[in-house]
């Protein structure tokens, strides 16, 4: 399922996940998030499997493709996330 949100009048689809994870830092924007507060805001018990490490990085990833030029999302020693 994709969802589709408009940044300066250019549509762009997003995952469910992305979509969930990019209003998370949007509603907490310039604020550092630890991955032990992005994981309850993106995942849930009835998600399929266990959440790594990699399950977020490849998330942001992918945001950062989609709206690289647009929003400066950074990590901070691995751990650490903020929309500046």
């Amino acid at each position: 399922q994709t969802l589709k949100i408009s940044l300066s009048n250019r549509e762009i689809d997003l995952t469910k996940k992305e979509k969930l994870l990019l209003r998370y830092f949007l509603e907490n924007s310039k604020k550092v998030l630890s991955k032990d507060k992005i994981i309850p805001k993106v995942w849930w018990e009835n998600d399929d499997g266990s959440i790594s490490d990699n399950n977020i990085w490849v998330i942001i990833c992918s945001i950062r493709k989609k709206i690289w030029n647009k929003v400066k999302l950074e990590t901070m020693h691995g751990e650490w996330y903020i929309l500046k």
